[in-house]
Formats: C-alpha cells, sequence, structure tokens
C-alpha cells in the first residue's frame, strides 16, 4: 500500500502551464501542505497573494498554515479576519474561522459561528460539513449527525470529518460493521483488495485503520 501522489503533480503541472492562475497556485500550496511541505506550501500562498492581494482564500490558507503548522494562532486570527472582510458570502471561510475558534479553545465562539454557518446556508455542503464537525466537537452529537447526513446525502465523498461523525454514531451504538459502511460508500477504493490511497482520501484511510 502506498500513496499516490499523483493528483500533486497534476497540480504541479497546471501551476507551471499557468503561472499566474491564483487557484493553480492555491491548489498546489495546498498538496504541498498536505505532504508536510510548509515552506513551500507557504511561498506557493504567498505568491498567489502576489498575483491577487485581494484574494480571500489564498489569505484563509495562509491563516491555517500559520495556526496549525506554525502555531501562530494569533497572526492566524488576523489574517482569516481580512479574508472575511473581503469575501462574507463564502460557508468555506466562515467555517475556517469558526474551526480556528474552536482550536482556540473558545467553544462558544465556535458554536455561534458554526450555528450561524448553518443558519445562512442551510443547504450548502461545506456549510453542512462544517456545522457538522462543529457540533461534533462539543458534543451536540444529535446536530452534528443531522449536518453530517445531510451533507453526506448531496455529496457522497465529503470530507472525512463528515464520515468520522456519523463512523463514531454507530460505533456507539456498537455497530462497527455499518461504521466501515461509512467508507465504503463515498470511497470503495479504501475497501477493494487492493486499496488505493491517495492525497485526496488519506485522511480517510488513517480513520478507517482505526475502525
Amino acid at each position: 500500500l502506498g500513496l499516490d501522489v499523483g493528483p500533486f503533480h497534476g497540480e504541479e503541472r497546471a501551476a507551471h502551464l499557468d503561472p499566474l492562475s491564483v487557484s493553480a497556485q492555491i491548489n498546489l500550496g495546498g498538496s504541498m501542505n498536505l505532504l508536510g511541505r510548509f515552506d513551500e506550501a507557504e511561498a506557493r500562498f504567498r505568491r498567489a497573494i502576489d498575483l491577487d492581494p485581494k484574494s480571500p482564500l489564498a489569505l484563509d490558507a495562509i491563516a491555517l498554515l500559520n495556526a496549525y503548522a506554525r502555531n501562530r494562532f494569533a497572526n492566524a486570527v488576523l489574517l482569516q479576519d481580512r479574508a472575511v472582510a473581503l469575501d462574507n458570502d463564502s460557508p468555506q471561510l466562515a467555517g475556517d474561522r469558526a474551526l480556528l475558534w474552536l482550536d482556540l479553545d473558545d467553544a462558544a465562539r465556535a458554536t455561534g459561528l458554526g450555528a450561524s454557518v448553518a443558519r445562512k446556508w442551510p443547504d450548502d455542503v461545506t456549510a453542512n460539513v462544517y456545522a457538522a464537525g462543529i457540533a461534533g466537537a462539543v458534543g451536540h452529537n444529535a446536530i452534528a449527525e443531522a449536518h453530517a447526513s445531510k451533507a453526506l446525502a448531496a455529496y457522497p465523498r465529503t470530507p472525512s470529518l463528515v464520515v468520522a461523525v456519523l463512523r463514531n454514531a454507530d460505533l456507539r451504538s456498537g455497530d462497527a460493521q455499518a461504521a466501515r459502511g461509512r467508507y465504503a460508500a463515498g470511497y470503495p477504493e479504501l475497501l477493494s483488495a487492493d486499496p488505493q490511497v491517495n492525497l485526496a482520501n488519506l485522511a480517510l484511510a488513517v480513520d478507517l485503520a482505526l475502525v
């Protein structure tokens, strides 16, 4: 079992073919971040900002890297404030902000922001993913499961955050088979005779190994 970094090489090619593309720089930086290549990731995010100083997604990407790779949470908060000020109609930016406050041990603020995301974008997959993760983290299991189920119904290949909420519900009820089935629905390649792991399903593969 090995890690397929094909998607990463595709993003490298995209950034090479279109070096002035902000999204290509952000996508490549995101993959580098997943691979633990934090300096290179930050360079790509900063290149994206050089290309577009008002790119909220680039600012958000640097904010998250500062928080989780550099442990610079104060700087991350300032960067996210700038990102949200540029785009206050993005469930991704609002959700990232809520998660950041959760990791700063401000559960009340995080829960309020998470609920706000769910109210503002009730049918958005991304909004339901964040709402599920935040509610689950603070022990509001029924709310978390409702948002997770909604996200999963709309998009079976939801992030690991959603699958984990529903998996945990299955495990609490003692149904390990159902928990594994959560992965089979959206990520059947992980349960094949020859599991295929790549950057897109890496977090799910790690979780599945623990079920």
